[in-house]
């Protein structure tokens, strides 16, 4: 991957992967509880983890947070706390991951055609 060089439009990142398919990605979404908007389940942090439900997902606003750790934040920010990169690394892995291609580089590829 072309880390340092390949600009990354985080906007269209959050708005095209979701918390679901990220936790489903890891094979966590089946050890959530859905109440409502929000998904519930153990803390996935070392802090807490399995001595209450304290991990939580707003599935309306596509965030997440830890009230074991108090981590919170986007996908970017879950896959880059779980991978151990920064947000950039963790913003390109989702594009690898969900196939996203920015309007830029539809633009290019079709130039080249």
């Amino acid at each position: 991957m072309k880390a340092k060089t390949e600009w990354v439009n985080f906007k269209e990142i959050k708005e095209k992967v979701g918390m679901e398919d990220v936790l489903d990605h890891y094979g966590l979404l089946r050890e959530l509880k859905r109440e409502k908007n929000k998904l519930v389940g153990y803390s996935l942090c070392n802090e807490d983890h399995h001595s209450k439900r304290s991990f939580v997902v707003n599935t309306t606003e596509n965030t997440w947070h830890c009230f074991s750790c108090g981590e919170s934040g986007n996908v970017v920010d879950f896959v880059s706390l779980i991978e151990d990169v920064n947000i950039k690394l963790a913003a390109l892995l989702l594009k690898k991951w969900f196939g996203i291609i920015s309007e830029k580089d539809r633009k290019l590829f079709k130039k080249r055609s």
